[in-house]
């Protein structure tokens, strides 16, 4: 399942990065909420991936980006990263679907 290994990818790349962006998002945010809420969603980020593979993982993944760009409202300069990411969320789904329609195809002889 191509679909899964692309978005994981993108998923534990979008960890890192709030991860890392953390020290100054805290610095630009005084609500120690929504520093709380920055960590707790790069921690699910990171694990999420696991469950890809499983049905209704794409839905997981799905809601969790959806989350996401719901708790970054609050800190601008996180949502514009988070829309980024969830652009190639996306993207990274159509790719993979295809890329695995192809090889089934391929595979089936047509």
């Amino acid at each position: 399942m191509m679909w899964a290994r692309l978005a994981s990818a993108v998923v534990v790349i979008q960890a890192i990065v709030t991860a890392l962006t953390f020290p100054l998002l805290k610095s630009l945010t005084d609500q120690q909420g929504s520093q709380s809420q920055i960590l707790l969603i790069a921690l699910v980020l990171l694990l999420v991936p696991a469950v890809f593979r499983r049905p209704g993982g794409r839905w997981v993944g799905e809601v969790v980006e959806v989350v996401a760009l719901v708790i970054s409202w609050q800190v601008p300069a996180l949502f514009v990263l988070t829309l980024i990411f969830y652009a190639l969320w996306r993207y990274a789904l159509r790719i993979g679907m295809r890329i695995d329609k192809d090889r089934s195809a391929a595979a089936s002889g047509e």
